[in-house]
């Protein structure tokens, strides 16, 4: 993805941007932030991809920690198996 493809969208459109990449979600973003907020290019893309990583984070804790409660009994627990096979 580059700033060309950016650009063709803030000059032409959707259809131009998808002249020169097939699915070009990321650069629709990033051309609608800068749009709303008048940031440069960059750091729009470098803002939006540090939300996308932080959600990204915050959905894998929340996953291993709710794996990982006192109540919930893991199905590949192999000292519980063990146990109760002796």
């Amino acid at each position: 993805m580059g700033e060309e493809q950016i650009e063709a969208y803030l000059d032409q459109g959707l259809l131009a941007s998808q002249a020169l990449h097939g699915r070009p979600v990321l650069s629709i973003c990033i051309a609608w932030l800068h749009q709303a907020t008048a940031i440069p290019l960059l750091y729009c893309g470098l803002l939006l991809n540090a939300a996308f990583y932080a959600v990204l984070v915050l959905a894998f804790v929340a996953t291993v920690s709710a794996r990982w409660q006192p109540d919930a009994t893991p199905d590949w627990d192999l000292q519980a198996s063990s146990a109760s096979a002796v």
